[in-house]
């Protein structure tokens, strides 16, 4: 709070506005006095001037100056003009230094009405003020009156008193409501009016009535208490300004407990003053310290409050934690506008491939270096520039939905991402940063590939099956239905084998030489035969053929297969087939060499034409997989070399 007299207006109307209410109130303080124009027992315009020049500053006191000059004469003061000048020089000297040394440290002005700043006050300003006053008006009023020594020793007393009494009620009356912390709410205001009427009914009834005899001064104390502790320092000082504006009057109309037994009031001034000051330091110091107490416990509760808030602010912070921590999904959280530093979870920081001790995740920071080891692409392949990224445009305001995006590595590898980005905005509405959150899709859109090249391989295997069967049927040739139908469904069986090995890999291809297993077992061909020393002889790497190389080649084998078992090296005792492939080339240029040899004790001579299963075997490797075919007949078996594209 602090004290401040300028909402009033510019300088001059406010040093008017002080200069009135200081003429007024020493007009009613020299009603009172013991001589013409002085030595008022109650001095009011003390504390107007203390307030003034407290709310105001030390500039006004010309309001004090010659505010007193003109309330002498409007009271008709009998002093000589010298005189009034240095007696208003005093009232002025009495009220400025004071205030200096209170506003000499200016925080002080913000605290007049705690109990440090209310002792303060009383102190170092009322009673410095008091006695400073008093002193040289009593020394100026002994000489111009002609005072003898003790009448101006008691002169300087009353002064005293009455500067005294003046200062304590109307200046922490003026300071109180011109610095009140809070407006009274109607409810309040509406208790203050009945209690400061029960006041001034109580102290007109023991003051102004004397039917009411058997009431005396203390009987208003339990009222001034409630107003005391209710309603602040305002509420105190009001009731004080009540109780002292009518036991004031009474006593100068001769009324009152003041009063001697033969109707004189001026022997029994002292004892006002002394009521009015005791009730004024009583009652201020008890307004101050019931405030604090309320400031204190308002203080504790609030604190009290804090940290319950702390505390589940704290609870909520270690929730979030967890749920950040335990949530399927990279989280980012950028912390100012400009995105110099954005921060995320430990999900973010593994889709990231960042170190532990990573904090800053953003590209647009001062120092991108952490995270220099990746680049964010869009669904269509293009680099995002680091400002364009989702939480740095959220940051700027934009609402970012169902954004897809690919983290793309230095080793080339990827993981590809889809989330959302929404801004963060402060109290006052501008934009604070944003958060992002995005889910891995790496395997999903690996999956929506996979669905993709699963259904064209399905339409184009179709396709290629249809036109396989038509061949195997057109160039099928038997004697009977029985033969006939067994070699049709004896290829037809050999092209679901390799459907089944391609379905069991989810259509990535067929091993070589699992092809040639199954084929050879299907044939009721003893596997424990293939190895180094045995009938038959496997060799060649690891060759994953393709979908569409697969199945020709399976249709290949088959026959190869068929017509070794019938014909050929496995339908003799010591025959021997040999197969052996590789890959050579690279690229585009990558190609498939298999090697099929059948060799036996047996003299084996050339067909004279050659059969369906030839026809079928050239027409799978020239046509369908646009290779080269070699077949040489020996004396002692039959050498077929095969030469196709690999992809």
């Amino acid at each position: 709070m602090q004290i401040s007299f300028r909402h009033v207006g510019p300088y001059a109307p406010r040093l008017l506005l002080a200069f009135i209410l200081y003429t007024l109130a020493a007009v009613v303080g020299l009603q009172w006095a013991y001589l013409s124009g002085a030595g008022s027992p109650i001095w009011p315009a003390a504390g107007v001037g203390l307030a003034v020049l407290l709310l105001g500053g030390w500039r006004f006191w010309p309001a004090i100056l010659f505010g007193r000059l003109a309330a002498s004469l409007l009271a008709g003061s009998d002093q000589p003009v010298w005189a009034e000048c240095l007696l208003a020089m005093s009232n002025t000297l009495g009220t400025v230094l004071p205030v200096l040394l209170i506003t000499r440290n200016r925080d002080r002005r913000d605290h007049l009405l705690s109990m440090r700043g209310m002792l303060h006050l009383l102190i170092a300003g009322v009673t410095l003020g008091a006695a400073i006053t008093a002193s040289l008006l009593a020394l100026i009023l002994t000489i111009s009156s002609d005072l003898t020594a003790p009448q101006g020793y008691k002169l300087f007393w009353t002064l005293f008193v009455g500067n005294f009494v003046g200062g304590a009620v109307v200046g922490p009356f003026i300071l109180a409501w011109a610095t009140a912390r809070s407006r009274l709410t109607p409810l309040e205001a509406g208790l203050l009016l009945l209690l400061m009427a029960a006041i001034a009914g109580l102290t007109a009834m023991i003051f102004l009535w004397p039917e009411f005899d058997k009431l005396q001064t203390w009987h208003v104390l339990p009222l001034l208490v409630l107003a005391a502790i209710f309603f602040d320092v305002r509420g105190a000082s009001l009731a004080l300004i009540l109780v002292s504006v009518i036991s004031i009057w009474a006593t100068s109309q001769g009324l009152g407990p003041f009063i001697e037994a033969n109707g004189t009031s001026t022997a029994r001034f002292p004892l006002l003053q002394q009521f009015m000051a005791i009730l004024a330091i009583t009652f201020l110091l008890l307004a101050v310290i019931a405030d604090e107490r309320r400031a204190k416990e308002a203080l504790e509760q609030r604190e009290h409050q804090l940290r319950e808030a702390e505390e589940n602010a704290r609870a909520r912070a270690e929730e979030l934690e967890a749920v950040l921590a335990a949530l399927p999904a990279a989280v980012w959280v950028a912390q100012d506008a400009d995105c110099r530093e954005v921060v995320g979870n430990e999900y973010a920081r593994q889709i990231l491939r960042l170190p532990d001790q990573a904090e800053n995740m953003s590209k647009t920071a001062d120092d991108p270096s952490p995270v220099s080891h990746f680049r964010v692409l869009d669904s269509d392949g293009r680099e995002i520039a680091p400002e364009d990224l989702p939480v740095q445009r959220a940051a700027r305001g934009e609402l970012i939905r169902d954004f897809e995006e690919r983290v793309e590595f230095a080793d080339g590898s990827a993981n590809d991402l889809l989330g959302n980005a929404t801004p963060l905005y402060a109290p006052d509405g501008t934009v604070r940063g944003a958060v992002a959150a995005f889910v891995d899709i790496t395997d999903r859109k690996a999956a929506e590939v996979r669905e993709s090249i699963l259904a064209h391989e399905v339409d184009h295997r179709a396709k290629n099956i249809m036109a396989v069967m038509q061949s195997v049927i057109r160039l099928t040739k038997a004697d009977t239905v029985e033969a006939f139908r067994g070699s049709v469904a004896a290829r037809i069986q050999a092209i679901a084998r390799t459907h089944s090995l391609l379905a069991h890999n989810r259509w990535d291809g067929a091993e070589l030489g699992q092809v040639i297993r199954d084929e050879l077992a299907a044939h009721a061909v003893d596997l424990s035969e293939v190895g180094q020393s045995g009938t038959i002889h496997c060799a060649g790497p690891d060759v994953q053929l393709p979908p569409g190389t697969a199945q020709s080649i399976a249709l290949v084998i088959h026959e190869l297969v068929t017509n070794a078992t019938k014909y050929g090296a496995l339908s003799v005792a010591n025959g021997r087939l040999e197969v052996r492939w590789s890959l050579h080339g690279a690229g585009e240029q990558r190609r498939l060499a298999v090697n099929w040899t059948e060799t036996s004790d047996q003299n084996v001579i050339a067909p004279e034409r050659h059969g369906f299963g030839y026809s079928l075997i050239r027409n799978a490797v020239e046509r369908q997989l646009k290779g080269t075919l070699a077949v040489e007949w020996h004396g002692h078996g039959l050498s077929l070399g095969m030469n196709v594209p690999w992809a």
